[in-house]
């Protein structure tokens, strides 16, 4: 009996951590829905002028990623959100503009009306912390933005 009981709570514990998932990617993926305006962004190591990235913003819509500048698209693609992971992973797939056919692997985390993502273009390896320039590996810098949701 006790080891019917043990089995029971266990399978229990197992199904509400998987609906807590499930919740969590959800959550994520309704709140990252929107207009984000960039109000911060590094690459290389180096903060790029606030006249750089003044007219930037990152649209998240329905699994469609959309960079514009100065009212210009620039890129557009689709994108994953994984917010299981540690920190949350975000994948993005260039579908149009220069980066076409192209994979950047990156990380974000999201606090209400707050995101900040860091991104590796062109390789395979996803940035592990926030920051521009992986120590071990200047020659691939990383973007490092820092958008706040446009309200």
């Amino acid at each position: 009996m006790r080891r019917m009981v043990a089995v029971f709570l266990g399978l229990l514990a197992a199904t509400i951590t998987a609906f807590a998932r499930q919740d969590a990617a959800a959550d994520d993926g309704k709140t990252i829905q929107g207009t984000w305006k960039v109000v911060s962004c590094e690459h290389g190591g180096k903060k790029l002028p606030d006249d750089k990235v003044k007219d930037a913003v990152l649209i998240f819509a329905d699994g469609i990623f959309t960079f514009k500048e100065g009212g210009k698209t620039i890129t557009v693609g689709n994108y994953r959100l994984d917010p299981e992971a540690k920190p949350g992973v975000l994948d993005i797939v260039a579908t149009e503009g220069p980066a076409k056919g192209q994979s950047q692997h990156g990380i974000y985390e999201l606090k209400g009306d707050d995101l900040k993502l860091c991104q590796s273009f062109g390789v395979d390896r996803r940035p592990a912390e926030f920051k521009s320039v992986n120590v071990a590996d200047e020659g691939n810098p990383r973007m490092l933005w820092i958008p706040r949701r446009v309200k």
